[in-house]
């Protein structure tokens, strides 16, 4: 019982305090641009600097973190570098990016491998935990601009963050009742462990890609910075809740489905475009967990594993060659490409369809 008291509250703390890590690292990096009033060339290099480096650098250090048994002291170190940011913002505008990208990557695998390592199986924590992330994103694309607004509401954002973080109780490593069956008996054969992952990262590098297009033709308007964190919230949220209670593989490749013909033909049209990109996103619980499947006594890295895929697939995106292919049929069949990996990825680890998982009120 204590067991499941923990596996509610802790990514409901956990994931407070991933959107307030967003929005220190988004609105850091947006005031060191306007500071140092950086042209095209340079504002894009610290922009992408800073993706490339909150994003794939979570591989390495969640194979560190995971090393040396520190979820926890990763977790916090993430906040206060995070937090240190924010006032460096005045200063080299490299060293901004450096701090935010190295304390988003430290928080998302401390702590988001500290909520795999005790969903007990479930998707929801990894939906619960994720979801916050749009809206700090969010508010800190709106926040960052604004030079007038000072900065210590922020540094106090973080002091609470670190002592939630410190003061949260959970396990450094999953327990024995919390691995899979498959693990606690022989674990995967090697073959399917690798292929497994090459799906898994497959389908997220399409995530990625298909995110930063999705919505794409639509008119840029205030509307849609609000609305794209909002559907980003409600899709990580609604997808691992959805797959624990009507199966991961009908949920999550269901949604994958559902979403194709909505992205595809949108054209500029809002409405079915962020509905697309609602359905599409709620996979992403589910991807967490598939690759915690893979590699149970290594949350760390299990969290940071898909977010080599994003990162690729975000890249993939402004490439020009591949921008002049975004028609329809192109974009049918990267989804459709998605949810195959993703099917084939859950059957290799022993999901099968109509499998469901404990609810959290039955714990």
């Amino acid at each position: 019982m204590a067991e499941g008291r923990l596996a509610k509250r802790l990514p409901l703390v956990l994931g407070t305090i991933h959107a307030f890590v967003d929005l220190l690292c988004v609105t850091a990096v947006l005031r060191a641009l306007g500071t140092h009033d950086m042209d095209a060339a340079g504002t894009y290099a610290i922009v992408v600097g800073y993706d490339l480096i909150a994003f794939a650098v979570q591989l390495p250090l969640g194979l560190l973190v995971d090393k040396v048994s520190a979820l926890r002291a990763a977790s916090v170190a993430g906040i206060v570098l995070s937090a240190m940011a924010v006032p460096s913002a005045t200063g080299r505008a490299e060293m901004t990016m450096v701090l935010a990208g190295i304390g988003n990557a430290l928080f998302h695998v401390g702590a988001g491998g500290t909520v795999l390592a005790n969903a007990r199986g479930r998707a929801a924590p990894a939906g619960l935990f994720v979801a916050p992330g749009s809206l700090g994103l969010g508010l800190g694309l709106w926040l960052g601009p604004r030079a007038d607004i000072p900065i210590w509401p922020l540094l106090l954002l973080a002091a609470v963050s670190v002592a939630g973080a410190v003061l949260v109780r959970a396990p450094l490593r999953p327990q024995p009742a919390m691995l899979p069956a498959v693990e606690q008996e022989r674990g995967l054969p090697a073959r399917l462990w690798l292929a497994a992952l090459v799906l898994l990262l497959l389908s997220a590098t399409v995530r990625g890609f298909i995110e930063s297009v999705g919505c794409q033709w639509c008119p840029k308007a205030t509307f849609l910075i609000v609305a794209l964190p909002v559907v980003g919230f409600t899709a990580r949220l609604l997808g691992g809740y959805a797959s624990d209670r009507l199966g991961w593989v009908e949920a999550s490749v269901g949604a994958l489905l559902l979403s194709a013909p909505l992205i595809a033909f949108s054209r500029g049209s809002v409405v079915p475009a962020l509905v697309g990109l609602l359905l599409f996103q709620m996979t992403m619980p589910v991807t967490l967990m598939a690759v915690w499947r893979v590699m149970p006594r290594r949350p760390a890295t299990a969290f940071g594993f898909p977010c080599v895929g994003l990162v690729v697939g975000t890249i993939l995106s402004g490439e020009a060659p591949i921008r002049r292919m975004l028609d329809a049929p192109f974009l049918l069949g990267l989804i459709a490409a998605s949810a195959t990996a993703l099917l084939l990825a859950l059957e290799l680890i022993g999901v099968r369809r109509r499998q469901r998982f404990v609810p959290e009120s039955a714990l």
